[in-house]
């Protein structure tokens, strides 16, 4: 569904008019300054040539006139290679939670046909962080797993693409739970935050984005506020219906750090509503740099001598 520009901004087409919806991502990545990443970047290539000084001189020496110049692009890649790495992990990670979320989802669990994906051959001999990336995604697996166990959710949805067209933005969404037994309670946490309690009989619908970085970022929420304000979504067979309700938006952090491998953090009403406010304006943002032209303007000439201003150069 998702489909990316020669620019490598990514849209959805809208199934109705083929409407080109900018993705959710797309905007918050747009408008979202990072300032530690040159610093990150910087680190991780100094340690990588210093770790690796051999094969950068070999490269030097057996290149001519070219291999400084591919020592250098070695090592400036390398910073790209592993933020690529960490990123294909969570996919991965995702692509085998939808495969359990279908599979548990299926008429008395009899999904026998759903395989599990596969870990892409490439990543078998990676290294995440300072850990071996298999062991990193099965910790991230057996938390997810563990989740599910701990809290018993009811699957109402996974990937499924989700539309806000009067907006223009759509995207995909993780998942939408329902929980049966726990409640929203505004306002009764330890500083004053909402929080989940327990209520019999009660159900709580959420929209769940699932997160595998070591970091949580303020844009989480921006991006649970949106998928919430979708207007409509894409069902399994294509059709186009309005968006189910949700009561909250939280994060499912899968790490290997936490106890049972995950955190569910609920986001808050008001924190919810900041960061609806906010993705509207980064929308708002983002299109109006796309429509701004590189050239600032007419150019400036000198006067001559004589006082009066110069025509066009042709």
């Amino acid at each position: 569904v998702r489909t990316t520009r020669g620019d490598d901004s990514r849209y959805y087409p809208y199934p109705p008019t083929g409407e080109q919806l900018d993705s959710v991502t797309t905007i918050i990545s747009g408008t979202d300054s990072k300032p530690w990443l040159k610093k990150w970047y910087g680190g991780v290539s100094m340690t990588w040539a210093i770790d690796n000084m051999a094969l950068l001189a070999k490269i030097i020496e057996d290149g001519g006139d070219e291999g400084r110049q591919a020592a250098i692009d070695l090592g400036k890649g390398e910073a790209d290679r592993l933020r690529q790495v960490k990123a294909d992990a969570g996919t991965y990670v995702h692509d085998v939670q939808e495969a359990l979320i279908l599979w548990a989802a299926s008429p008395g669990r009899t999904g026998a046909d759903i395989a599990l994906p596969v870990l892409p051959e490439y990543l078998e001999d990676a290294w995440y962080d300072d850990t071996p990336l298999t062991d990193v995604v099965d910790f991230m697996v057996t938390g997810f797993l563990n989740f599910v166990t701990q809290f018993s959710p009811a699957f109402e949805a996974t990937e499924m693409a989700v539309y806000n067209q009067p907006l223009g933005v759509a995207g995909t969404l993780d998942m939408i739970i329902v929980l049966t037994g726990y409640a929203l309670s505004p306002g009764t946490g330890p500083r004053g935050e909402d929080e989940i309690i327990a209520c019999p009989g009660s159900v709580l619908a959420i929209c769940v984005d699932t997160k595998t970085g070591r970091s949580p970022e303020g844009t989480w929420k921006e991006q649970l506020a949106a998928y919430r304000r979708m207007t409509e979504c894409l069902l399994p067979m294509g059709e186009l219906c309005p968006m189910p309700a949700t009561d909250c938006a939280a994060v499912l952090h899968l790490r290997p750090e936490y106890p049972d491998g995950f955190l569910l953090m609920l986001v808050s009403a008001a924190e919810d509503e900041a960061a609806w406010d906010r993705f509207q304006s980064a929308a708002g943002i983002y299109r109006d740099r796309q429509t701004v032209k590189g050239k600032p303007g007419t150019v400036i000439r000198p006067l001559r001598a004589d006082g009066t201003m110069p025509g066009p150069r042709i």
